[in-house]
């Protein structure tokens, strides 16, 4: 394990001692549970969100391996916030990404913890094989379902994966945008969401293609 790995797993199981008890997850089990925006801020003010983004998006170089020592602790103790949709995924894609500006300011939403980035791909339940979505990019506004998809509330980015002609593009959706409408289901402590989009205008340009 390296210094960097020893002082997060270290700064984890500190963070998790005072803030996270277990007790606190009764009574939640079948019901969607919001993000406590709380937890997540002083994540943030850690240094945990966003690990694996490259200095060219403010990120300090830290990789997936330091990562997965954040999330063994939180799953040694059931803590129930979305840290790999809302933060891992959302920092892998972005490091795939051009430095322009549009991805810039998404990596900065993420690092400081004020909204939230998500991905939604997921379009049939009991499959990981949708290579070119359903849903479309038609003049910069989207039209589609995604099933599953994580840490959605109304300060949510969707990072959505689309049709676009015959090729699998991604582009941000605000979860606030004209067209955009979720139902939340339960997911074990927390919840996940059916997003639709009906003609939702994209936010800046196409991320990736």
């Amino acid at each position: 394990m390296t210094d960097i790995s020893t002082m997060l797993r270290d700064s984890a199981m500190d963070f998790l001692a005072s803030r996270h008890h277990m007790a606190t997850l009764k009574g939640h089990i079948g019901k969607p549970r919001p993000v406590n925006r709380t937890l997540w801020r002083e994540m943030a003010e850690l240094g945990w969100l966003g690990v694996g983004l490259p200095p060219s998006l403010g990120g300090d170089d830290i990789g997936l391996r330091e990562s997965t020592v954040l999330c063994e602790q939180f799953g040694r103790t059931a803590f129930p916030l979305p840290y790999v949709d809302a933060s891992v995924i959302p920092a892998t894609l972005l490091a795939a990404m051009a430095p322009v500006e549009q991805t810039k300011t998404l990596a900065e939403t993420l690092q400081v913890g004020n909204g939230l980035l998500t991905l939604a791909w997921q379009e049939r339940a009991a499959t990981l094989d949708d290579a070119i979505p359903q849903t479309r990019l038609d003049n910069e506004r989207v039209s589609g379902k995604k099933l599953f998809v994580a840490a959605v509330a109304n300060d949510t980015i969707l990072l959505v994966t689309v049709r676009n002609g015959t090729r699998l593009a991604i582009v941000a959706v605000n979860a606030q945008a004209p067209g955009v409408s979720w139902q939340d289901h339960a997911a074990g402590q927390s919840a996940v969401s059916t997003v639709t989009f009906d003609n939702a205008p994209i936010a800046g340009a196409v991320l990736l293609e």
